[in-house]
């Protein structure tokens, strides 16, 4: 391989031989101005790919350019500067349409067999490099794309084991949401009917209230009447008391053997006791059978 001072000095020499490829042209350029008409050559130069569109729309369309020699003086302008390739295409179009013109702006062909030779495969040497140079930094720029690609890669695969995980945990949350939505169901009903007990035991409190106080009054009421019964039996026990006793103390008397007289005479003031204070429900009916006993007994 060459090595660079090497390449350096067979740039410069190119470069030299180029000067002196376009120094011959240089040298006939009022000539070449003045009888070259750019309107013929620029398609011939767009074909080659010397000049673009750009070059030929300037070249003869610029209001700069009003004559047909300033005009030829700038397409030569453009073509010096694209070197070696752009003398040769030029040469080219002269030799089809301008061939007097071809002869006086080529170079003697002696001088132009050996250099030029040197001068292409120097270009050839030249377009290697700069293709391995190309191939270099679009390798280079693939290297780093695939790098980029490859952490890419790295960073989905990581994104998809995240999302696998959240996809599970959703899964999982979904299943915990519908296990409490079908408890709050129930825990709704249970609720419900709760409330629907409460309200019958609410109903059946009141009643069970009513009752009680319905009950309250009845049991006041029998308490009044049982006081009543109880007032009215103790009156007739006092009245059936009384008459009992009288009865006894004649039979007390009777069996003491008293005189006929002293009975009489006490059953005679207890009967004026009974009749200045009469004994409600008591009546005269005992003593007329204690008076019926006595003298029975004597």
């Amino acid at each position: 391989m060459h090595t660079q001072p090497e390449m350096d000095d067979c740039l410069e020499m190119l470069k030299d031989e180029e000067e002196a490829l376009w120094e011959n042209v240089e040298c006939n350029r009022h000539m070449l101005s003045r009888y070259i008409n750019p309107a013929k050559l620029t398609p011939y130069l767009r074909q080659c790919k010397v000049i673009d569109e750009q070059d030929e729309d300037e070249v003869l369309n610029s209001h700069m350019l009003l004559s047909k020699i300033n005009r030829a003086g700038r397409l030569l302008d453009i073509l010096h500067t694209k070197g070696q390739r752009g003398y040769v295409v030029f040469l080219e179009s002269l030799e089809f349409y301008y061939p007097e013109l071809y002869k006086l702006a080529s170079v003697p062909e002696e001088i132009r067999g050996h250099e030029g030779l040197t001068h292409f495969l120097m270009n050839e040497i030249i377009k290697l490099q700069q293709q391995v140079k190309t191939k270099d930094v679009q390798r280079c720029e693939l290297l780093a794309k695939s790098r980029q690609l490859e952490d890419d890669r790295k960073q989905l695969k990581l994104n998809k084991i995240e999302l696998l995980t959240f996809q599970e945990r959703y899964n999982k949350m979904k299943e915990e949401r519908n296990n409490y939505n079908d408890e709050l169901i129930k825990v709704k009903d249970e609720n419900y009917n709760l409330a629907m007990r409460y309200a019958q035991l609410s109903e059946e409190k009141n009643m069970a209230v009513m009752r009680s106080r319905d009950l309250q009054l009845e049991v006041k009421e029998m308490l009044w009447i049982g006081l009543g019964i109880k007032h009215r039996w103790r009156i007739k026990c006092s009245n059936w008391l009384s008459g009992f006793s009288i009865m006894l103390k004649v039979y007390l008397l009777c069996l003491s053997r008293l005189e006929a007289q002293d009975i009489l005479k006490c059953y005679a003031e207890m009967m004026c006791i009974s009749v200045r204070f009469p004994v409600r429900g008591v009546t005269s009916q005992p003593m007329e059978k204690g008076k019926t006993l006595f003298f029975q007994h004597q």
